[in-house]
């Protein structure tokens, strides 16, 4: 039997924040396009993948950390990020086919 505690909703909700925030830890992705005009880029993850607003995302080339991007838009399977431009190298830009790692939810 469970508890009432546990059937609670605001139990069942906490649970769900927390098994989707490990799933999201681990996500890796990839970005589609860039469109460097208005400094954003198109990304294969989306709310399926547990993406949300504002949260950021490492992007790699090669395995090598190059920049980091927020989430400014999500959909069921691609979401849209800004480039944080101060944390690209000089002369490094985002390209399509860099990887992306979910880095945690910005405050």
């Amino acid at each position: 039997l469970q508890s009432a505690q546990e059937r609670s909703p605001q139990v069942q909700d906490e649970k769900r924040r927390r098994e989707t925030g490990v799933r999201r830890a681990g996500v890796r992705g990839t970005v589609l396009a860039v469109n460097q005009a208005y400094n954003f880029v198109v990304l294969n993850l989306g709310a399926r993948q547990g993406v949300e607003p504002n949260s950021e995302l490492l992007v790699l080339r090669e395995g090598t950390l190059i920049g980091k991007i927020r989430i400014s838009s999500v959909e069921p399977t691609t979401a849209i990020g800004d480039i944080i431009t101060g944390s690209l190298g000089r002369g490094v830009q985002v390209q399509p086919g860099d990887t992306v790692v979910y880095a945690g939810k910005s405050s």
